[in-house]
């Protein structure tokens, strides 16, 4: 009996702590089974009432309330308000998709189009407010009169997919005592890594900074991707009217920024302390009273390539205080109010590192007042560049600027300048008259995604000359 009563303690202990390892184990496995289970689509109407199954749609606060990481939420056509500070405030990875039929029967149907969703900040709250490690996306709403200090349309500090929306008419509180004030009307980001911009027509935002989008990227690692949009009729009334892009080595590819307006500089785009790369984008009709295309400054060292900066007013480019790589851009104005194709400046009696330098090569800059311009001491590499038809000079450097011996001024033969149409004819000087040691490269592409080079040198401007751009016009 003394033995037992001496190993009752212990056998309690163990059989206690199998239970509590048993009950571990459970925990465990529900915790996995919860965290590998299938997404639930959620069915949103402005009046819902169900339990947000398709056949029985919910209201938008019930659906976010019952929403976990994964889950999809389906909106069908309406309007969607709310309070507080946002119309829809995320803090959850979760899937949001407008655009849905109605349809209470599967498969799923959704077209933005035919059923518009709108998300409407009424003028006095955010559209959509993204906060927190969260990857949600967003796809297929009409985003508009969103008001707040930062992003009156999409305030985002997560990491999301924005996708195939409209983004108008939002604006930002703007006090024009505070420079740093009203910063993305249409987007604000900050931080963002990993934020994924894509497929939206951004249009009719205002702000301070950054119009239509605003990114502030501090010690990001990841960049964020701004590609094929449409980014058109922004105002800043500071500066950066379509983007502006700062600290961060952002990627802004492919898209139309057009009719952008800031009263500063920058009205397509604002690079500020930036090492964004700039491809193959359609920069047009943007104004500003400096670097109406695109205005780099604060020892930025961003790439810019492929791209077409065509009827901006002033100046195409406007480099301050830095130091990029602008290779194979074809850049085309009207003259009048035009300023300069590329504009360099630095500070009088800057130091060496603070001078704007940079490589300025195989570059088309035809019909600005000024081909190249440059203001304070710059100590640019410019060479193979075709430079021409520039009212006043086509270079106006000041003190020693030296160029490169490559360059040439001829009419670049453009197929159709009047149709903003930019490709070479089969006669134009720039073919094969390009830099062929390529130091820094030129780019393995042109704006059309073709190879270059198409023979043996590359071509001068964002379009690498194939015969098959040629072609249709002699089949007219």
């Amino acid at each position: 009996m003394m033995v037992l009563r001496k190993l009752k303690p212990v056998v309690i202990s163990l059989l206690t702590g199998g239970i509590l390892v048993a009950a571990l184990f459970f925990l465990c496995s529900a915790n996995s089974q919860k965290a590998l289970a299938a997404p639930v689509d959620l069915f949103i109407t402005p009046s819902g009432s169900g339990d947000c199954s398709q056949g029985a749609p919910c209201d938008l606060p019930t659906a976010l309330s019952q929403a976990v990481d994964s889950d999809h939420l389906y909106f069908a056509q309406g309007t969607y308000t709310g309070l507080g500070g946002a119309v829809i405030t995320l803090t959850k990875s979760i899937g949001l998709y407008g655009g849905w039929d109605g349809s209470t029967t599967t498969p799923i149907v959704r077209d933005s189009n035919a059923y518009p969703t709108t998300v409407d900040g009424e003028d006095a709250r955010q559209g959509i407010h993204i906060s927190g490690d969260i990857t949600p996306t967003i796809d297929g709403f009409v985003i508009t009169r969103g008001r707040g200090e930062e992003g009156g349309g999409i305030h985002i500090t997560g990491s999301p997919i924005i996708k195939n929306n409209v983004i108008t008419d939002n604006h930002v509180i703007d006090d024009p005592g505070d420079d740093y004030d009203g910063k993305g009307g249409g987007i604000y980001i900050s931080g963002g890594e990993n934020t994924v911009i894509t497929q939206n027509r951004i249009y009719n935002n205002t702000g301070g900074r950054g119009a239509g989008i605003y990114h502030f990227g501090y010690k990001v690692t990841y960049p964020i991707t701004i590609t094929n949009n449409e980014i058109v009729g922004n105002v800043a009334s500071n500066s950066g009217g379509g983007i502006w892009s700062s600290d961060s080595p952002d990627i802004i590819q492919s898209n139309i920024i057009s009719g952008n307006t800031t009263i500063d500089t920058g009205g397509g785009i604002l690079l500020w302390h930036s090492p964004a790369q700039v491809e193959a984008n359609y920069i047009m009709y943007n104004r500003g009273d400096s670097g109406a295309g695109i205005s780099i400054g604060y020892y930025s060292t961003s790439k810019l390539e492929n791209n077409v900066l065509a009827r901006n007013a002033n100046d195409g480019i406007h480099v301050d205080t830095s130091s990029p790589e602008i290779i194979n851009n074809t850049i085309v104005s009207q003259i009048l109010n035009s300023g300069a194709g590329i504009n360099l400046h630095s500070e009088w009696g800057c130091e060496p590192n603070d001078c704007t330098t940079g490589s300025y090569i195989n570059n088309i800059i035809v019909k600005y007042e000024y081909g190249m311009s440059s203001q304070g001491i710059v100590t640019p590499t410019i060479d193979y560049n075709d430079v021409w038809g520039n009212a006043i000079y086509n270079y106006d450097f000041y003190g020693s600027v030296v160029t490169g011996t490559h360059n040439i001024s001829i009419n670049p033969r453009f197929i159709n300048t009047v149709k903003n149409n930019f490709h070479l004819l089969g006669d134009s000087p720039c073919i094969d008259a390009g830099d062929p040691a390529g130091v820094p490269p030129a780019p393995a592409i042109d704006i059309d995604g073709q190879p270059r080079p198409s023979r043996t040198i590359v071509d001068i401007g964002a379009d690498e000359f194939w015969f098959s751009d040629f072609l249709p016009l002699l089949l007219k």
